[in-house]
């Protein structure tokens, strides 16, 4: 069913030429939109207004390549040199400490504003975003934006899972110099063919390579806690979700706990068909324990490219694969309980000093 794409988003005029301003969509030819036109009007005339997201003008078997491949999630079989840092439990006071406080890393400018992909490359745009916030928390460097679109050009391994060559060798251009490719050209299923890689060695940033990866298991009983404990300590991470979940999200762009109990696959059986940032969790009054979730379909789509989601119920399936994040710096920091980024709230000067209990605002 074409739903599995027409997500709820705030629009605030459901005109063509206003979608298109609102998601920065363009066409090569005049034919191309013209047949694009008629499949969004169909599109909204079917859903309706609160379906509509940036990709809202394809057609039902163009649906798949945004949510991704099946090599492109996170925790697929791995090459002989993807290397990953083996994960050890926190203490349970740590855990119990991190769940109580919670963390939204937007506030404490971490995290860069939402991308929009255009191709299946989801797990790319999630690996770099949560890649951008830990070279940022973990150093004395600004927030930055990291080049997808190189990662996808000149990458050996291009869109999909082992793409260690860039993040632990070569390093990375910012968006800016190397920026996005936003035409809709036909990247069959993430087999290619690429655009040509336009790499300018010089403008490789400083420090811009990682040094490892570690994961948060998933399928545990507990899970969503130790995802959450590790995210609390370390910064925003990459998790992958059965997308289906965001269909029915409310104006207040949270997913009810109800909503959650119906989708446990997607229509070809997939338990997982997306991967997305978590850069947050809390507790909200009407909605309980919740996620905050980055997507990759622009700011223009959800809360400013956002969506909130219940965690602790295994919504979408979010427990599956865990969590991943490659590691910037000694990886055996991310599992010390008193090493913390420097820039983590429960800094005070060079002292470690836990934070008063956070209550969400939303």
């Amino acid at each position: 069913m074409y739903s599995l794409i027409l997500f709820t988003a705030a629009v605030s005029a459901v005109t063509f030429e206003q979608w298109k301003i609102n998601y920065d969509v363009s066409y090569e030819t005049m034919s191309e939109e013209l047949m694009r036109r008629a499949t969004w009007e169909h599109n909204l005339k079917r859903y309706g207004e609160e379906d509509l997201n940036p990709y809202s003008d394809l057609l039902e078997h163009e649906v798949p390549w945004v949510l991704g491949t099946a090599n492109d999630f996170i925790q697929e079989p791995h090459d002989p040199v993807d290397m990953l840092y083996p994960f050890k439990r926190f203490s349970p006071e740590f855990m119990q400490h991190a769940l109580e406080m919670g963390i939204d890393w937007r506030e404490h400018g971490a995290v860069t504003v939402p991308k929009r992909q255009t191709h299946g490359y989801c797990g790319t745009f999630s690996r770099i975003g949560a890649a951008e916030s830990q070279r940022y928390l973990w150093s004395h460097y600004p927030l930055t934006n990291l080049s997808v679109q190189q990662v996808i050009d000149c990458d050996p391994n291009h869109g999909s899972y082992n793409q260690v060559e860039t993040f632990f060798i070569v390093g990375f251009e910012t968006m800016e110099d190397y920026p996005t490719n936003l035409t809709h050209y036909h990247n069959n299923h993430g087999l290619g063919p690429f655009p040509p890689c336009k790499l300018d060695k010089k403008k490789i940033i400083q420090d811009s390579t990682f040094s490892n990866q570690t994961e948060v298991p998933g399928r545990k009983e507990d899970t969503e806690d130790l995802m959450a404990a590790f995210l609390w300590k370390n910064g925003p991470v990459t998790a992958g979700i059965l997308a289906d979940v965001f269909q029915n999200a409310g104006k207040d762009h949270f997913v009810s706990r109800e909503q959650c109990k119906n989708k446990k696959v997607d229509r070809n059986g997939n338990p997982i068909n997306h991967s997305v940032n978590l850069v947050g969790f809390g507790t909200n009054k009407k909605w309980g324990d919740y996620w905050i979730i980055k997507n990759s379909w622009g700011k223009s789509w959800q809360d400013g490219g956002y969506i909130y989601m219940p965690r602790g119920i295994q919504c979408g399936n979010i427990h599956r694969h865990g969590a991943r994040v490659y590691t910037f710096g000694n990886p055996t920091k991310y599992y010390c309980e008193s090493c913390l980024p420097h820039r983590h709230p429960a800094h005070h000067h060079k002292n470690m000093k836990f934070p008063v209990r956070r209550n969400s605002k939303l």
